[in-house]
């Protein structure tokens, strides 16, 4: 257990008509109480990046009651309490992303909301009074402390579908993009690209195939992979498949 002397709060604020907040506060939940992102500029204006620093060598408004210090929060509490960016306005706010590392440097732990990584039009939030005005984050980053209750880093991540002959969506998890290329060829892209080189399995559905059909990973990358179906004489063919992508 470590105290906490440092928090980091980058916010993004994203790039699109009306993102920017209408002077309504902002709060970060973390370690078990709430903070004010409140800096001694202009705040969250579209387009705009900001770090917001809380403890030791603070930029924020009010930093004396702002303070992880005050009381002494420690790495104990991360786990133990959910971390949350909350905006209270009536008037909304566009959140592109949201990174929160406490106690920078070699120990340090980091929060954050990996279904907003990325530009894409569904990759940021509109937080509002009727739309809902809670972002809740995970630790993405740190070695938790014993007893806490946390997961190091970011846990596994699966990927799974299955798709027709033709390329169709029949099920899955939702956070994929299916293609088929050609003839027995099949594109396979991850709405959130893996860290680190996935592992992945595929296998062909229904009854009615010869037992020498096949399915295969033919490419294997952090943000697709491409399977290939093929029939008994070898050659490629359209066929079913489920697939299965799992990494982190």
């Amino acid at each position: 257990m470590t105290d906490i002397t440092k928090i980091v709060a980058k916010i993004w604020t994203a790039d699109v008509a009306e993102a920017q907040t209408k002077d309504n506060y902002v709060y970060l939940g973390i370690a078990g109480r709430e903070f004010v992102l409140d800096s001694t500029g202009s705040d969250f204006r579209r387009a705009q990046t900001q770090e917001f620093v809380f403890g030791e060598d603070s930029n924020v408004e009010e930093a004396e009651w702002n303070d992880p210090r005050t009381p002494q929060l420690t790495t104990a509490d991360l786990d133990r309490y959910p971390a949350y960016i909350r905006y209270t306005g009536g008037d909304g706010w566009c959140l592109e992303r949201a990174v929160i590392t406490v106690n920078p440097g070699a120990d340090e732990h980091v929060f954050d909301n990996e279904d907003l990584a990325g530009t894409a039009d569904n990759q940021r939030i509109w937080l509002r009074s009727d739309y809902g005005q809670t972002l809740h984050l995970r630790r993405t980053g740190g070695t938790p402390d014993e007893g806490s209750g946390g997961v190091s880093g970011a846990g596994p991540r699966i990927v799974w579908g299955n798709v027709d002959k033709d390329g169709n969506v029949q099920s899955g998890s939702g956070n994929f993009l299916a293609e088929k290329v050609s003839n027995g060829r099949y594109k396979i892209t991850f709405q959130r690209p893996f860290r680190n080189l996935p592992s992945a399995t595929s296998n062909l559905t229904d009854d009615g195939w010869n037992l020498r059909d096949n399915s295969h990973i033919a490419v294997q990358e952090n943000d697709h992979i491409i399977i290939t179906t093929g029939d008994q004489a070898g050659g490629l063919n359209s066929r079913p498949f489920s697939f299965q992508v799992i990494g982190n």
